[in-house]
This record gives C-alpha cells, sequence and structure tokens, in this order.
C-alpha cells in the first residue's frame, strides 16, 4: 500500500488528525475513515489486511485477490481542532460526496458502527484470548509501533491517572515466575545499561532515593535514626552455618554482610535462613548449625 498514489512510504504520513481513503486501483473503489492520527491507522489497516484479519470483510477480499501493491492511502482532509463527533461528521460527509455506501467499502454509517457497545460473551473473550496467545508481532509492526511512541510526552495527569489505576495491585505467583522465566538469560544492552545508570543517578540524589539507600545500608543516610538503625543491624550477631554437601561450619559473629560478601553469598537470603523464615532452609547449601 502506498501513500497519495506514488512510491512515498507510509511512515511518511503526518501524526495528525482527519479523514482518508484507501483506494483499489483496480476496482477504483474506495473505503473512507476518520482518525487522529493517520499515521497509525495507515498501519493498524496495513498490518490487518497483511494478516488478513481486517474488520472489513469486502475491503479484505479485494486486498487479498489484487494484492497491496494495488492499493493507496490518500488523505481526503486534514482537521486540527476536532471532536469525535465532528470526525464522525465529517467523515459521513465524504462518504456521500464519494457515492454513499452502495459505492464504498464501508459497511456502516460514520459513528453508528454495527460492533459498537456490542458486549461479548465470556467464550468469546475465551477464544479471542486463545487465538492470540503465542502470536508474535511482525518486525514491520514492532518498528510501526516503537516510531509512534518515539517523542511521545506523558503529561503529569497521565502520569496521575496510571499511578492511581495500579494502586494497590498485586501481582499473582503465577504471573510473577512467568516475569521470572521471561527475563532468565536476558542480558541488557550498553545502552540500557547507561539509561539505567543515569536513572539511578538522578533518583539517589531525591529525598525518596535517600531513604532507599539508607535502608539498603549504603554511606549517604537520609536521617541520624536510619544511620544508628544500620548500625544495630550490622553489629547484630548472627548464628552458626554449615554446609550440608562438605561440612564446613561459618562460626558466630558480627555483620552478616560483610560474611556474605567475602564468600559470595547474598545477605538478604542468609538473613532468612538465619531467622528461620519457612521458605528459606538453606542458601548454596549452607543451612542453620542447630
Amino acid at each position: 500500500m502506498h501513500y497519495d498514489g506514488d512510491c512515498m512510504r507510509l511512515s511518511s504520513l503526518p501524526k495528525s488528525a482527519g479523514i482518508y481513503r484507501i483506494i483499489c486501483l483496480e476496482t477504483g473503489v474506495s473505503y473512507v475513515g476518520s482518525t487522529n492520527n493517520f499515521y497509525l491507522r495507515a498501519y493498524g489497516h496495513q498490518c490487518r489486511l497483511r494478516g488478513d484479519r481486517h474488520g472489513n470483510v469486502h475491503l479484505q477480499r479485494v486486498w487479498n485477490k489484487y494484492g497491496e501493491g494495488n492499493f493507496t492511502f490518500e488523505i481526503l482532509e486534514r482537521i486540527k481542532n476536532y471532536t469525535g463527533e465532528f470526525l464522525a461528521k465529517r467523515e459521513w460527509y465524504w462518504v456521500r460526496k464519494l457515492g454513499g455506501l452502495e459505492s464504498l467499502f464501508n459497511m456502516a454509517i460514520p459513528g453508528e458502527s454495527p460492533t459498537l457497545g456490542r458486549q461479548l460473551s465470556e467464550e468469546t473473550k475465551c477464544k479471542i484470548s486463545r487465538a492470540l496467545t503465542g502470536r508474535k508481532l511482525k518486525p514491520y509492526h514492532i518498528k510501526a509501533i516503537t516510531e509512534a511512541n518515539t517523542g511521545r510526552i506523558v503529561t503529569e495527569e497521565h502520569r496521575r491517572k496510571l499511578s492511581l489505576a495500579l494502586k494497590g495491585r498485586t501481582i499473582s505467583q503465577t504471573a510473577r515466575e512467568k516475569l521470572r522465566q521471561a527475563h532468565l538469560g536476558k542480558k541488557p544492552t550498553v545502552k540500557t545499561r547507561k539509561k539505567m545508570s543515569k536513572f539511578q543517578s538522578e533518583y539517589a540524589s531525591t529525598e525518596k532515593g535517600r531513604a532507599q539507600k539508607a535502608k539498603a545500608g549504603h554511606a549517604s543516610w537520609a536521617t541520624e535514626e536510619l544511620r544508628e538503625k544500620h548500625i544495630a543491624r550490622v553489629s547484630k550477631e548472627y548464628p552458626a552455618f554449615i554446609h550440608k554437601d562438605t561440612g564446613e561450619i561459618i562460626p558466630m559473629g558480627k555483620n552478616l554482610g560483610a560474611m556474605c560478601r567475602e564468600r559470595g553469598l547474598d545477605p538478604a537470603h542468609m538473613g532468612r535462613v538465619a531467622r528461620k523464615v519457612p521458605k528459606f532452609k538453606s542458601h548454596k547449601g549452607w543451612k542453620l548449625l542447630e
């Protein structure tokens, strides 16, 4: 599918609102639509048509018959200040101007889609879920999504709404395990590591960041109280451990974190073993010396 009848790529489409049409060059019949983003809408149509899953069966059949090269995407009208209702009115104007529904691929009057507001049954939802499970996006689809979100600015109001929507949300153990399995063996790229480092540096200078660093045992303390709590924690004696395979014993001592660093152990896990947390009987073979 081309843009305006020539060989221009769809990526050159503007990300603005207006009315468009998709023309079949072999038959001259068009599909008219409205959008708030020409670029995203064109790629959406293209992806669904290529995947033989477009909602408009008439357009899909003609696409399958004549091939992608015989279709062009044309902008009919650009609109700056708009509402959903106004876009629907302008779309209907162009539908009538181009001959009405009888002369186009369109199946319904704009704003009166036959599927608008339709409630899907649980059985239909399950079928859709099974059909989409395991499906991977094609490279050109991923590229389109990336380009569409590049430079996107999320407003403070939007951030606030996202925060409220996620508050109190809990992730099930099944979901946690899936996330863990999906990230096993993944290594961040150099670019990603630089971004992570920059974020951590900026976050560490905030009040919340300093408090978290203090809680984790870092040197820069947010308050004297947190510093005293840390000193009390590291000064506390830890019990003796024994390795269940080698029989080696770690005697009682102070500063569990220092001991763990010397032996390449995780202080958090060893702390749970020391506190006899039910799910943490041992760590790397080390268990409590009874």
